[in-house]
């Protein structure tokens, strides 16, 4: 049955979306071709579009709880009682401490920081009077924060000597050149964020600093090959994503147990899936799209239980008949890979998710009826794969779905009526399905 006739929904928060228009052959007026190619055309740039857009909300919204848990951490740290700030005797710096600062501050043009407060008085003391960003326990210096600081050059070799160092966050400065590798061994350091700056070369081969909890190091341009030894058993989180990272993703990142955010999109690396990150029960998220990584899903990670939000592209194989151990998964997207065979009955134990995208694969068979327990789902996106059948009628029960993209599959039949009664419904496309609109 060819769909030819009208329907015009909007993608709210984006664009005007026109969705598509079809005419069931039933004697309506004739579309001409050349204006039906175009308006494909649109209808497809539109979508590619939203699908952008929605990776970059995500994406966005992602770093900015990132930012906002960091700024707590770092708050409930200057916030810890010390001896100096209950009226006893205030230490002088450490020496070591304060040419290591006064380096930086030479280093990265600190005549030009935004703020430079006691800084620019080589004289001062920065654990005696306030320094901008920087925070004492004793004579030693514990904390250094400069972010949107137009801080602009390299790092000096000389913060490796900041052996009481915990917290190094310098994001969204200019940055530039190597990350002394002696940072990456400092005894004390929990927190080290360099995101958002221009820095360059590779990372150390090993990892040695064994209280780092959170390594945050994204948009960046670093080279080279992950580290291949992670002495980090109290590590957290791990966000290098949109870098230039080669080779093989990181197996022994699995020693850290209590891995929470496990963020590596956006580079250049290549090989399977690590069958070890299957012992990384508390991660909540996995994001590895825009590499080169592909393979089946290994079955140690149906045991990763804790996960929340999946965001992979090159998956190969059947879907994993073990994916409803993801119970507690929000948003699941296996996009632009080689998925094949049906979806299994697993997948309904998914009740929980509100964004499945398996787009551009070659998923075949029907949609089970179990959708139809999807209260959650917003967002359904089985576009450019070879699925057939009716479409459940539970789809129409789905108050939440926002967006529904079904185009480019094998499907001979017509929409539930009931899709058009869903409040939150903004976007309904069926382009090249064999299915007719007709609420």
């Amino acid at each position: 049955m060819k769909c030819i006739s009208p329907r015009t929904l909007v993608l709210a928060a984006v664009v005007s979306y026109l969705a598509i228009q079809c005419s069931c052959a039933h004697g309506l007026s004739a579309v001409r071709t050349d204006e039906l190619d175009v308006t494909e055309d649109r209808h497809y740039r539109e979508h590619m579009e939203f699908r952008h857009f929605e990776t970059e909300r995500r994406t966005d919204v992602w770093h900015k709880v990132l930012q906002q848990r960091g700024q707590e951490r770092r708050k409930l740290l200057r916030n810890t009682p010390q001896p100096n700030k209950a009226g006893h005797m205030i230490s002088s710096t450490d020496p070591s401490d304060k040419a290591a600062l006064l380096d930086l501050y030479r280093s990265t043009r600190g005549t030009a920081w935004n703020s430079n407060k006691g800084w620019n008085d080589s004289s001062s003391d920065p654990c005696s009077v306030p320094w901008t960003g920087v925070y004492c326990q004793g004579s030693r210096v514990v904390s250094i924060e400069l972010v949107y600081n137009n801080m602009a050059g390299p790092l000096p070799e000389t913060l490796g000597k900041l052996s009481e160092l915990q917290q190094l966050v310098f994001y969204s400065n200019l940055l530039t050149g190597e990350i002394p590798a002696s940072l990456f061994s400092l005894p004390a350091l929990t927190e080290l964020d360099l995101n958002n700056n221009q820095l360059t070369g590779q990372l150390p081969s090993a990892i040695t600093a064994t209280k780092l909890k959170h390594l945050v190091l994204y948009t960046n341009q670093l080279t080279g090959g992950l580290p291949t030894e992670w002495h980090t058993e109290e590590l957290q989180t791990l966000e290098l994503s949109s870098n230039m990272f080669t080779g093989v993703a990181p197996e022994q990142i699995s020693v850290a147990a209590g891995l929470q955010e496990l963020v590596i999109s956006r580079n250049n690396l290549t090989g399977d899936f690590p069958e070890s990150w299957g012992r990384l029960g508390n991660l909540t998220q996995l994001w590895t799209f825009n590499n080169e990584l592909h393979g089946e899903l290994p079955s140690s990670w149906q045991h990763m239980t804790s996960l929340l939000n999946v965001e992979m592209d090159g998956v190969s194989g059947e879907m994993a008949t073990w994916i409803g151990s993801w119970k507690k998964i929000t948003l699941l997207i296996l996009s632009r890979g080689k998925i094949s065979g049906s979806l299994p009955s697993g997948i309904c134990e998914l009740r929980r998710v509100q964004t499945l995208w398996l787009f551009q694969n070659s998923l075949s068979g029907v949609i089970p009826s179990c959708v139809g327990d999807w209260n959650n789902i917003q967002q359904l996106e089985l576009s450019d794969n070879q699925l057939s059948g009716d479409i459940p009628d539970g789809m129409g029960r789905l108050a939440q779905l926002q967006f529904l993209y079904l185009s480019r599959n094998a499907f001979n039949t017509t929409l539930p009526s009931a899709l058009g009664d869903l409040k939150n419904l903004q976007v309904s496309e069926t382009k090249d399905t064999g299915i007719c609109q007709r609420f």
